[in-house]
């Protein structure tokens, strides 16, 4: 496992909007530190955080404006503890991953793991990136990103040679390629890898160059490509769809 090289998360984690409250209360009480509160909030909701001993912070507008770096934050805001990236020995074990190489933006991300969550995948490894923002992340998911595993790994040629060696047959999305239809699905193996490349520039020649498949979305009218994460969450539906047809 020496090839691989994460990037570690952030030690402080602050997370805002009275929906991110909600889910965390409901279904990851244990994530969270304090919350912090600049205005009132639901009685019920409030309740439900003294039952929890969960400390509670009062703070001024001007405060919590700084601390959600003059985000919408509703009055509401959520220090919880540092996101916890799975194991990569416990990815390898999975059966549907999807590979990020170089996908950057924080919209496209959180908007990804929430259709991944959705749909079924296992896994999420994001590569070629420099750093992420995980508060941004929290936020666009949803709330996806707790629920589903994931590891952040600098290079993206050590992550396939690892999968490639787990079993993994690698399709990428690509303008010219192979159509997901039932039948093409249905004809691959078990452990499937999808990697999607970067908003601008795709994935790298060299990581092209090991993949066994390349897949495309047709389209009814001429654009130059979807958004990766409408893409990726076209795919990765039919990937889903075409192994229903297996069972």
């Amino acid at each position: 496992m020496g090839r691989i090289r994460y990037i570690k998360s952030e030690e402080v984690m602050i997370v805002y909007g009275k929906q991110i409250l909600g889910y965390l209360l409901q279904r990851h009480a244990e994530k969270i530190r304090k919350v912090i509160l600049q205005k009132e909030i639901d009685k019920s909701l409030f309740k439900h955080i003294l039952n929890l001993n969960i400390p509670i912070e009062r703070i001024d507008f001007k405060a919590a404006q700084a601390l959600a770096k003059g985000g919408n934050h509703q009055g509401c805001l959520v220090e919880i503890f540092p996101l916890e990236q799975s194991d990569f020995a416990t990815i390898k074990t999975f059966s549907s991953v999807l590979v990020l190489g170089g996908v950057s933006d924080t919209h496209n991300i959180g908007a990804i793991f929430r259709s991944a969550y959705a749909l079924g995948f296992e896994a999420i490894i994001l590569t070629e990136i420099v750093s992420f923002s995980y508060e941004g992340a929290v936020k666009t998911s949803s709330g996806a990103i707790f629920d589903l595993p994931f590891v952040i790994v600098k290079d993206g040629l050590s992550v396939a040679h690892e999968l490639k060696m787990a079993g993994f047959c690698f399709n990428a999305a690509g303008l010219h390629g192979q159509e997901l239809t039932l039948d093409f699905v249905a004809s691959l193996p078990p452990k499937i890898a999808l990697f999607m490349g970067s908003e601008g520039e795709g994935l790298r020649k060299r990581l092209i160059a090991k993949m066994d498949n390349c897949v495309t979305i047709s389209l009814r009218n001429l654009v130059d490509s979807l958004n990766v994460s409408v893409a990726a969450a076209i795919l990765m539906d039919r990937i889903q769809n075409g192994r229903k047809q297996q069972q």
